[in-house]
């Protein structure tokens, strides 16, 4: 799965929104992230790992001590990645997305939409997960949300 597109919030050194277009990149899937001490190639890593699996890249920094101390006391803190797939992962950083923050970030604050639409979506989600081979599943875990697991796959299993 090829990284398309990713969305920060709050997150390290941005206090707002920002995107980093990978497709702005080339199609190759291999990228040369460079610059200064400090520039932010480390934030990338870690608004990745972030997304996909709720902790930063090296396990180092806790998933708490990522959010900006630039943003304000109200404003949220989100990562979101989109593969070549097209399918959009957030994490909140507890490692689980509930209905409530789903429904916000696909449908928006002032959308009509219902729990109902975050099931479907979730399964919608998870037939294109299984179509494309992943080794990513989505648990659910009653009453709190939604959360990534990778398995194993079949063949590296028996090996």
């Amino acid at each position: 799965m090829r990284p398309l597109k990713l969305t920060v919030a709050g997150f390290g050194p941005y206090a707002g929104t920002q995107e980093l277009d990978f497709e702005l990149l080339g199609s190759s899937g291999l990228y040369l992230i460079t610059g200064d001490t400090g520039a932010g190639k480390t934030t990338i890593f870690d608004a990745i790992t972030f997304a996909l699996y709720g902790e930063s890249s090296g396990g180092i920094r806790k998933a708490d001590m990522l959010r900006s101390k630039y943003a304000a006391e109200d404003a949220p803190t989100y990562v979101e990645i989109d593969f070549e797939a097209g399918i959009p992962v957030a994490l909140d950083g507890k490692k689980m997305s509930a209905k409530e923050i789903i429904l916000a970030r696909v449908w928006g604050y002032d959308s009509e939409a219902v729990e109902n639409h975050v099931e479907v979506y979730v399964g919608f989600l998870r037939k294109k997960l299984s179509a494309i081979g992943s080794n990513l599943r989505i648990a659910a875990i009653r009453r709190l949300g939604y959360h990534l697991e990778v398995e194993e796959l079949a063949e590296e299993a028996k090996t």
